[in-house]
């Protein structure tokens, strides 16, 4: 248990210190260290840690394929005949594989994305958040669970990378990322939601362009309508063939997977964002934007009520939320109050590591062990 909380918080601090150097030299030495840390101990885990670590080792479609075949044509050959569309994940488990057959080293692969990913987005947003708490918060709620989700993960990370884009009007750049992530993983797709809000709710339209909350509910119905037509959608895309019909398990609901406290620590969150609105309008210029997105977050994680996989259609929202909630710190000017809110999510993140991965074993990552000591 001690493993995670201890590289945690070495990533944690280095990336806070790279945040405050003045030498570029100190502020890439430090980024490395802080990216490193975590990605070495996903990469170094031993194969029984995750419930989908020996899915990825041992699936018809992934490193089995690619380590029995002679070459990276002839693996893809195999890789397309399961039925599976995701090429820009198969070439990076075929070209792994090329260069080793070490199992750990195509893990360590995979994580680098994520955790670069996060770590880049994170600071391409400083001017209004302190990288380091997008770090602790995605560490202490997600980063067990990546050890499952994988590809989820790298997706998100990368989407997550361009999620300034949009806040600087690079539009089509965020969009031609997102369509190139759906190559990681198909439910990439859904962060195509984020410049339609933001679309939305900066057009200067009439007779809306000075009553700000008909835009919000006009967005939170369209999500709302999204989480009501998604299932029969997706079941008719499925039927005349263009979703794989691996997608169907997703849509099962023979077992319903609420996500109760998720959405309590959303709620939590969000309370504390609204109590706090008017200095962290102050703060940044797209507050309503990052909060919109946390009202998002919340709608999107209802869908585990009624489908089996609901979560995982949330997760591509969570960092924009722990970038938000990151706002709440930085907007503090009394250095009391910052203190305070600091402490305060701080103890929550840390009860719920420590109530999902380590009492619940949620993800099945704890304890710890490295592969070559077994």
């Amino acid at each position: 248990m001690l493993i995670y909380l201890v590289c945690f918080s070495i990533s944690v601090g280095f990336a806070y210190w790279a945040n405050r150097t003045k030498k570029k030299t100190l502020f890439y030495l430090f980024s490395a260290i802080s990216i490193l840390i975590t990605v070495l101990l996903a990469g170094l885990r031993d194969y029984s840690i995750g419930i989908d670590t020996m899915n990825y080792k041992e699936h018809q479609a992934y490193w089995s394929a690619a380590i029995k075949s002679d070459t990276l044509i002839e693996y893809f050959k195999r890789y397309f005949a399961t039925g599976y569309f995701e090429p820009l994940f198969a070439l990076l488990v075929g070209l792994i594989s090329r260069i080793t057959h070490n199992f750990s080293v195509f893990l360590i692969a995979m994580h680098a994305v994520i955790i670069s990913g996060i770590y880049i987005g994170s600071f391409r947003l400083k001017k209004y958040v302190e990288p380091a708490w997008i770090l602790l918060l995605y560490y202490l709620f997600l980063y067990n669970q990546s050890l499952n989700l994988t590809r989820q993960h790298m997706v998100m990370a990368i989407v997550f990378m361009v999620f300034a884009d949009i806040q600087e009007g690079k539009f089509l750049r965020y969009c031609i990322v997102v369509l190139l992530a759906a190559f990681v993983h198909t439910t990439a797709l859904l962060a195509l939601i984020y410049p339609v809000l933001y679309f939305i709710l900066n057009w200067n339209w009439e007779p809306l362009n000075k009553k700000r909350w008909y835009r919000w509910g006009i967005m939170i119905a369209l999500v709302l309508m999204a989480i009501v037509l998604m299932k029969p959608v997706a079941t008719w895309f499925i039927r005349i063939g263009i979703f794989s019909q691996k997608y169907a398990f997703y849509f099962r609901t023979d077992v319903i997977s609420p996500a109760f406290i998720a959405s309590v620590y959303v709620v939590a969150g969000l309370c504390l964002v609204f109590y706090f609105r008017k200095s962290m309008a102050k703060s940044c210029d797209k507050f309503d934007f990052w909060a919109l997105s946390g009202i998002i977050y919340l709608l999107l994680l209802q869908f585990s009520w009624s489908i089996i996989y609901g979560k995982r259609f949330s997760i591509y929202c969570a960092l924009p939320f722990f970038a938000l909630i990151a706002l709440v710190e930085r907007a503090q000017t009394d250095k009391k109050k910052k203190w305070t809110v600091s402490g305060l999510v701080l103890a929550a993140a840390l009860v719920y590591w420590f109530y999902i991965y380590v009492l619940r074993n949620a993800s099945e990552t704890v304890p710890y062990s490295f592969v070559f000591l077994n």
